[in-house]
């Protein structure tokens, strides 16, 4: 993670905890994993015990309040319809650096999956060392192939986890057509 994308999140990490002293905000998704473009928001999840019993779209709409006080907030848009409210913010502090795309939501909303799924994702890389430089390249070549409107009518484009998915399957199904031939073989050749 480049310097001026950490100062956004201690920067994000300082103003939560001045709300809530036990807050955490934790990274998750594609930045977290190694897997983020240099055009990839931060994926960011606010976990605190005190707020296990609010509702995240309050919690955000508190947050968004003070996010929406500093000088570094360039731009604040909270999407509390969606199916786990975000509060999507671009941090730019210095104008010669490139703006940080923060998403942040909360870890206890119903269906939060994003941390189970950036652990999922870790432990494949390690299982499946190719997998990292596959999806870089997948995750590439769909930004620069495929129009920006086309991301509302094709979710593999939204999700960074799709591409990841895809290929691990592919990965599998080798797997077990090269154990297939193999056996096949040994059966054959009588060994």
């Amino acid at each position: 993670m480049e310097t001026h994308q950490q100062q956004a999140i201690d920067s994000l990490q300082e103003l939560v905890r001045s709300l809530w002293p036990d807050a955490l905000i934790d990274i998750y998704g594609s930045s977290y994993t190694q897997l983020a473009l240099p055009v990839s928001d931060i994926d960011c999840v606010l976990v605190a015990r005190s707020l296990a019993g609010e509702r995240p779209l309050v919690i955000l709409e508190a947050l968004a309040a003070e996010v929406e006080r500093q000088p570094w907030t360039k731009k604040l848009e909270l999407l509390g319809s969606a199916k786990i409210p975000v509060l999507k913010m671009t941090y730019s502090l210095n104008p010669t650096e490139q703006d940080v795309l923060l998403d942040l939501t909360c870890g206890h909303s119903v269906g939060h999956t994003g941390l189970g799924a950036r652990d999922l994702i870790y432990s494949l890389q390690t299982e499946m060392p190719a997998l990292r430089p596959l999806v870089l390249i997948l995750k590439s070549h769909l930004v620069n192939n495929i129009p920006m409107q086309c991301s509302v009518v094709i979710p593999y484009v939204a999700d960074p986890i799709k591409p990841g998915r895809s290929i691990c399957n592919c990965f599998r199904m080798h797997e077990v057509r090269q154990c297939a031939c193999v056996h096949i073989y040994s059966f054959e050749s009588g060994a």
